[in-house]
């Protein structure tokens, strides 16, 4: 909380804006990944000996992690928006956007450790992550970036493309846990 009034301290002196407050949210989003507890509740042993679907132990694994990272973002943004005055349609299409690349860090994260799996110290593990999250943000970073260079520059163009980046976010992290999960079998 204290890095996130940091940073909307930052973005108000240096006169960057809500947009730059916005961008700071994703390397904080970076950051909570490094160093929150969904690593070690995947790596404890004993989550693998509950009887239900892998997908399911997957999901519920996450969820704190997902739930935290999400109730701090939406506080941010909100707080941030209405500080800068911003209008609630700009707030919801940076808080979209800022979803599809929590979840996009979040499996990336899980990714991390099924490639890895025990064999891992804590450097490897962070560049490992972080190639991944390049590698699974970029489809969402060039459908955005593509949109917005291809005509005119209008609210609505930015919408589509924050709503189709947020899209192609959640679908390619779905198929990355969905691929993950047979790592909570523990074979």
């Amino acid at each position: 909380l204290i890095v996130l009034v940091i940073y909307f301290v930052v973005s108000l002196l240096t006169d960057l804006g809500f947009p730059m407050f916005c961008y700071m949210i994703v390397l904080w989003i970076f950051q909570v990944m490094q160093n929150s507890d969904l690593v070690n509740e995947l790596k404890n042993h004993q989550i693998y000996l509950i009887p239900a679907k892998p997908f399911a132990k997957l999901w519920y694994a996450l969820l704190p992690t997902l739930i935290k990272v999400v109730l701090l973002m939406s506080a941010a943004i909100i707080f941030g928006g209405l500080l800068y005055r911003m209008s609630i349609l700009t707030i919801a299409q940076y808080w979209f956007t800022l979803i599809g690349y929590a979840s996009i860090f979040i499996s990336a994260t899980v990714l991390s450790i099924r490639i890895l799996k025990s064999r891992t110290n804590q450097m490897m593990e962070g560049m490992l992550r972080m190639l991944l999250t390049l590698v699974c943000a970029l489809p969402g970073i060039c459908l955005s970036v593509y949109m917005l260079i291809s005509g005119d520059f209008d609210d609505t163009k930015i919408w589509l493309a924050s709503h189709l980046s947020l899209i192609l976010n959640l679908i390619l992290s779905l198929v990355i846990l969905f691929l993950c999960k047979i790592m909570m079998n523990a074979r």
